[in-house]
């Protein structure tokens, strides 16, 4: 279970990429230990498995139309999610077939 300070905290972009507002003061530097924005962030993510296989299977295949549509789905998703999708490509490409 995950507990919120504030419902308000729902609509807030510190804490959800699909915040509408940014609430700064409640937020956890101005001193509020109750913020949850300071150790959460909530994003959403892709099938890091699936949008992986897909990539090799573009390279692999030369399909750079689907390549780039892959890469545009994900090029403004959080650094954290491109990231684990990139080093599941690579332990893709490194496995044998």
């Amino acid at each position: 279970m995950f507990i919120i300070y504030h419902p308000k905290c729902l609509r807030c972009n510190f804490l959800s990429e699909h915040g509408k507002f940014l609430y700064e003061d409640c937020h956890y530097t101005k001193g509020n230990t109750n913020c949850p924005a300071s150790e959460t962030r909530i994003v959403v993510g892709v099938n890091v498995n699936l949008t992986a296989k897909r990539m090799v299977e573009a390279i692999n295949t030369g399909n750079t139309e689907l390549l780039a549509k892959i890469n545009s789905r994900i090029a403004n998703k959080d650094p954290i999610i491109i990231k684990q999708v990139m080093d599941e490509v690579k332990r893709l490409m490194a496995t044998p077939a």
